[in-house]
């Protein structure tokens, strides 16, 4: 079972987002990036791009992977959907399969975007893990 913690938005932590949230929502034609600025969501001015303004995949995913093996980027053991979505990170033909990564697409923008990064200014952000309950038997589907 998942426990969710609820976020708490502080209009001093930015959120980098990504090229489609300057698509339209079907129902106001608002762009999906200024509905979640009405909804209180801090984003930052531009959509999440490289420094060259580029966003290629390819360039992302060959950065965080750089950044893993050298230490810079670290994931917390805790976070077991991450780990799901990068083991099932592939190729085909050469090519990445975009298919389950919306925790690496949403990381690799982060990076991409870390030249925005500040620092918190009351910098207590007290971090706890999850509850978890271990031994114990839980039939998900009910049988």
């Amino acid at each position: 079972m998942l426990i969710y913690r609820q976020v708490l938005y502080r209009p001093d932590i930015r959120v980098s987002w990504p090229h489609d949230g300057l698509q339209h929502d079907k129902t106001s034609g608002t762009p999906i990036a200024d509905l979640y600025r009405q909804h209180g969501v801090a984003m930052l001015k531009d959509r999440a791009t490289f420094v060259d303004g580029g966003n290629s995949v390819e360039a992302g995913v060959a950065d965080l992977r750089d950044r893993m093996m050298t230490g810079r980027f670290k994931v917390f053991d805790h976070c077991t959907e991450w780990f799901e979505d990068f083991r099932q990170y592939h190729r085909k033909d050469g090519r990445i399969v975009k298919t389950h990564d919306d925790l690496l697409d949403a990381t690799r923008y982060g990076v991409m975007m870390l030249r925005f990064a500040k620092e918190v200014k009351d910098g207590k952000i007290k971090r706890r893990r999850p509850a978890v309950v271990r031994d114990v038997e839980y039939d998900v589907f009910n049988y």
